[in-house]
């Protein structure tokens, strides 16, 4: 890997690493992204550009090599590296078919990755907004909590407005109740009225 350490997570147990893969390298079947990215050892973060393996590359401060396969990460591979210039790119092109990356490309993308200053230097600044933001007070928690408080509120307007509506439906069949009692009554006196005025008539 041009001459780096490096750690390669490798999940597809049908891979077979290379045995002379020398000491410079170790490849492991799973690792914790995000506590690997925070290592200070790290310098950098080869990725396919998953947005939130990007998020969290940039909230590390490491600069990614970006290797954009399928779905959106070209998309955020082309944000990532042209508009943020966080990143430098390699992979297949725009139109090509199971295009193979050389082992020539991946060391000059690691190369400029791991040497170009002012990129670093531009992660890093995002790195310390992005943990700015989280801490408490910063932009996203207060972001968070104005959500949460939000939620809050329309929970507690929707719980009054079932209130409402179960004391309306109650109101409804106490009406009904006393209709249907009116009903019974008027039916039992013109019953009674009925029997009456045949007792009177005989």
């Amino acid at each position: 890997m041009a001459g780096w350490d490096y750690l390669w997570v490798v999940r597809d147990v049908s891979f077979r690493p290379p045995e002379a893969i020398g000491k410079k390298g170790k490849i492991v079947a799973w690792a914790s992204q995000s506590a690997v990215l925070q290592h200070e050892a790290v310098g950098g973060f080869v990725s396919h550009c998953g947005w939130n393996s990007a998020l969290e590359s940039i909230a590390a401060g490491k600069p990614l090599l970006a290797w954009p396969m399928i779905a959106e990460q070209s998309l955020n591979a082309k944000f990532l590296v042209e508009e943020l210039r966080v990143g430098t790119r390699i992979g297949i092109t725009a139109g090509e078919i199971n295009g193979v990356v050389s082992r020539e490309v991946v060391e000059k993308g690691v190369r400029e990755m791991m040497a170009d200053g002012e990129m670093r230097n531009k992660v890093e600044m995002f790195g310390r907004m992005a943990m700015t933001a989280v801490r408490d007070g910063g932009s996203s928690s207060q972001t968070l909590t104005e959500l949460i408080e939000e939620l809050r509120k329309v929970a507690d307007d929707r719980r009054e407005e079932v209130a409402e509506a179960a004391v309306e439906e109650e109101s409804l069949v106490q009406l009904q109740r006393q209709d249907e009692l009116v009903r019974a009554n008027f039916v039992l006196d013109c019953c009674l009225v009925g029997f009456l005025r045949r007792m009177v008539s005989n």
